[in-house]
């Protein structure tokens, strides 16, 4: 085995594992954030539908 072949097989193995630290770490954050997001997104945009075709309602004051 040569110097050249042994290179190769670190590059092989480092790639792996910044992989699997991107798999174990960042994929579930970003899933996580989006909902997050996902879920401000559709909060607001429901309080303001609610607001606007029930603007007498008593339930609008339980809305915080």
């Amino acid at each position: 085995m040569g110097v050249y072949q042994f290179g190769k097989v670190w590059t092989v193995i480092i790639g792996a594992l910044v992989l699997a630290v991107v798999i174990v770490f960042a994929l579930p954050v970003a899933f996580l954030m989006s909902g997050t997001l996902g879920a401000i997104t559709m909060g607001y945009l429901l309080k303001e539908h609610a607001e606007s075709t029930h603007p007498d309602s008593e339930l609008i004051e339980t809305n915080v």
